[in-house]
């Protein structure tokens, strides 16, 4: 343990007079060490004679002994009352105001709320102004991980992008007070642009005004910006800061960018070198965009592969350093030579081929996705969510009959395991086995097959995921634009509006169980109708019919979707009846289950 000295215990950061009444405590029970009075190996014996603090033995310690002197003083909490916390559980559309949950959660506080940063070095310019369209669309591709992130307050972000050249006085122990008050005269101050992730519209976009800085925010800082090094968060300008987009933690199949500037960062290259790499990657990408016979995919990555591991330093590729991350990217690069087979089609990878994922707008700029993962294996990647409606399948194509069991069956083992009683287990696997009903419309299986209408037609069965990769945004996106899927249009308002009708016919399947329910699970599996769905119509109305969960066809028409007024009424009477945290406890199982099967492409 490490003591936080201070001559004044009011002094001490976070913890005050509770710090120091601990380590006297601690103190009391086992000699202190002086590390400067022994080497290694003595300090390691005198540690070992240490007192030994568990959540086995320290109610021991404790028994009998005052503690309150030893914890911080509990905050002051408001009080909750019931018409706040009924607009809480609305989120669609967000209520106005939409009180702040952080006082209720740690209490009233002076402390400055954190925003999370990370640096990208691939944000590209367009006449010595931030290309925005292009900026948001290159984090969709490659979304943030917890990896590459890290915690300042709002205010001192605020501060390094409106003055990067004042002092930082930010503490790097995590909510330690910072006494800048701002000035009015601050509020219109020009400030650096970066990009902000919008939680309520769920996409990025710009951030040019310190107002823009909003805490609890996702903010992107160009790498250039600087303000980070190997050993944390520095507050000035400085060298650029290494871009780890591609390095998210426990996954082996995260997709690298092939971009000079952001190789040069990652494996220390000199101008020479990224002009090598900026010309070998041009030279490959062009060869790809072309699409000549005279040389396959698989050999030009191949060759392109081969010339960047030749650039790598030799003597920094052999062990990982603090300050270095070339062992890392010549691991990753020797990762991607081992592949055998390289695609550029939408659809070409697979568990032996790769996808490469081309920029016509950058030729300078490749993709590498690696091939799947080998049998059984999960695939897991950073930015892995439930919002899209095929945005969590990362594996292979799934049928839709098949991903619908999957997902009943493991909410039904949530459900257990949580030792709800059987009604609600069985209405929870209704909703989860009804979910994605409504991805049986003609035009989403036509997105699902990359926009081919003949192959939609011809499928054997319904498919629920397409199996195309999430860092594609492009070719995701003309796949919904040669469907005529409006990005808005949402399948599970159709899913909704097919079970609310089969409910209808009193089927025997749902029979002493909870039909507001089933119906508001299969609404809400994707965050939304808390009341109310997205208010989004099907421009090219048609008759779609759905298997329901006990397989009868119920058919219904896709004009109707998103309007369903009788959601508020439903929500409402469902927070009574199971409690604001047991419906959004309901809802959690069907959503993970969902998530999950997804993930693991079943």
């Amino acid at each position: 343990m490490i003591r936080a000295a201070a001559p004044d215990p009011q002094d001490i950061p976070v913890y005050g007079p509770a710090a120091h009444a601990t380590w006297e405590w601690l103190s009391s029970h086992t000699a202190l060490t002086n590390p400067a009075d022994h080497n290694a190996d003595t300090l390691r014996g005198s540690l070992r004679q240490g007192l030994v603090i568990n959540p086995t033995t320290l109610p021991g310690l404790l028994e009998g002994i005052e503690t309150a002197s030893l914890n911080v003083p509990a905050p002051r909490i408001p009080v909750l009352h019931r018409t706040l916390l009924d607009s809480w559980t609305r989120t669609s559309p967000t209520p106005v105001p939409d009180q702040p949950t952080a006082p209720f959660l740690h209490g009233l506080s002076t402390t400055p709320e954190d925003v999370q940063v990370l640096w990208r070095n691939d944000l590209p310019s367009l006449d010595g102004q931030p290309d925005w369209d292009r900026w948001a669309a290159r984090m969709a591709q490659v979304p943030p991980h917890p990896g590459e992130t890290v915690a300042i307050s709002a205010r001192q972000l605020r501060r390094f992008l409106s003055q990067p050249t004042a002092d930082d006085t930010t503490s790097d122990l995590e909510g330690t007070p910072d006494g800048e008050v701002p000035a009015a005269a601050k509020k219109h101050q020009a400030m650096a642009p970066v990009l902000r992730y919008d939680d309520r519209d769920n996409q990025w976009v710009p951030a040019t005004g310190p107002r823009d800085i909003r805490p609890g925010s996702t903010i992107v800082l160009p790498s250039h910006y600087s303000g980070h090094d190997a050993y944390g968060w520095t507050g000035t300008p400085g060298v650029a800061v290494v871009d780890l987009a591609d390095f998210p933690p426990r996954t082996h199949s995260a997709p690298t960018r092939l971009d000079a500037q952001s190789l040069a960062l990652l494996g220390g290259f000199d101008e020479a070198t990224t002009h090598a790499a900026t010309t070998a990657i041009t030279r490959a990408s062009k060869k790809l965009l072309a699409g000549e016979d005279d040389e396959s995919v698989t050999d030009i990555v191949h060759q392109l592969l081969d010339r960047l591991l030749g650039l790598l330093p030799v003597a920094a590729c052999a062990q990982p350093t603090t300050d270095s991350h070339t062992y890392e990217l010549h691991q990753r690069l020797s990762q991607l030579r081992t592949i055998t087979a390289w695609d550029t089609a939408a659809d070409g990878r697979s568990a032996r081929t790769g996808h490469a994922i081309l920029d016509a707008t950058d030729p300078s700029r490749l993709l590498l996705v690696p091939a799947r993962p080998q049998g059984d294996r999960i695939e897991r990647t950073a930015g892995v969510n439930d919002e899209d409606a095929d945005g969590s399948s990362l594996t292979r194509p799934v049928g839709l009959a098949q991903h619908s069991k999957a997902v009943a069956a493991r909410a039904a083992d949530f459900a257990v395991r949580l030792e709800l009683p059987a009604p609600l287990v069985t209405a929870v696997e209704t909703g989860a086995h009804a979910h994605d009903c409504g991805k049986h419309h003609p035009r989403f299986q036509c997105m699902l097959c990359a926009g081919d209408r003949l192959l939609a037609e011809s499928l054997d069965e319904p498919l629920a995921k397409s199996g195309m990769d999430p860092a594609d945004r492009t070719g995701r996106h003309r796949a919904a634009r040669l469907a005529n899927w409006h990005p808005e249009l949402r399948h599970e308002a159709l899913s909704a509006l097919a079970v609310h009708k089969w409910l209808t016919t009193n089927p025997t399947h749902t029979k002493g169980l909870d039909g507001d329910l089933i119906l508001h699970l299969v609404a809400s599996h994707h965050g939304h109708a808390r009341p109310l769905l997205p208010p989004v119509t099907d421009p090219d109305p048609i008759d779609v019919t759905c298997l329901m969960p006990d397989q009868q066809h119920i058919t219904v028409n896709s004009a109707a979707m998103g309007t369903d007024w009788t959601g508020p009424d439903r929500f409402h009477a469902l927070n009574r009846r199971y409690g604001p945290w047991g419906l959004a406890l309901l809802e959690a199982v069907v959503r993970l289950a969902d998530m999950a099967c997804s993930e693991e492409g079943s």
